[in-house]
């Protein structure tokens, strides 16, 4: 994947933990800055781990099988599961129950780390394309710490402060670059 590519992947996987902070941050009773700066790091650091899981899946896939038919395979198959990924935030748009925010017991680290495994599918998809698309992964895995990073502290705190108000939106921004993504690889 090239920087642009890698940029978009990031900044797409970045809103969906910002729109999953986002509910978390509008339902706690109180958010201080280091449960807040600690939530975050443990979305970012599970972010990083299903990215370098989908590394290790495809440096296991490269040994079992020829690297020249899995390579013109997977950008097929990293095309699909990009474009579904899109397809599903944008689906959320339509399908989406209301969201009742009241204010409940803070939210603990435990939960926010299932929380946050739940919501690094894409994560793993895009671990599996960094390999393939570019062997050189250490930028990727930093952008895409980065930014989920941010991503759930902003998240959070906006929820907090300001509530669930732009969910739609922020799924319909995030199905468009996860779907714009999945077009860049297959062009």
């Amino acid at each position: 994947m090239n920087i642009l590519t890698v940029l978009l992947a990031s900044i797409g996987l970045s809103i969906h933990v910002f729109h999953t902070t986002l509910k978390m941050g509008a339902t706690q009773v109180n958010l201080k800055n280091t449960k807040t700066t600690l939530m975050g790091l443990i979305f970012g650091l599970v972010q990083i781990l299903m990215v370098v899981l989908g590394i290790g899946l495809s440096l296991i896939i490269e040994e079992l099988t020829s690297m020249t038919i899995i390579s013109e395979i997977y950008k097929y198959l990293a095309f699909a599961s990009l474009f579904v990924l899109g397809f599903k935030m944008l689906h959320r748009i339509f399908s989406e129950i209301n969201f009742e925010e009241k204010r409940q017991e803070a939210i603990s680290l435990k939960t926010c780390t299932i929380i946050a495994i739940r919501t690094s599918l894409e994560a793993f998809i895009i671990g599996m394309g960094i390999y393939y698309f570019n062997p050189d992964t250490v930028y990727d895995i930093l952008c895409v710490l980065i930014c989920s990073t941010l991503a759930a502290i902003l998240g959070l705190w906006y929820g907090y402060w300001n509530g669930f108000y732009y969910s739609k939106k922020l799924c319909l921004l995030g199905g468009i670059l996860l779907s714009v993504t999945a077009f860049k690889i297959i062009l």
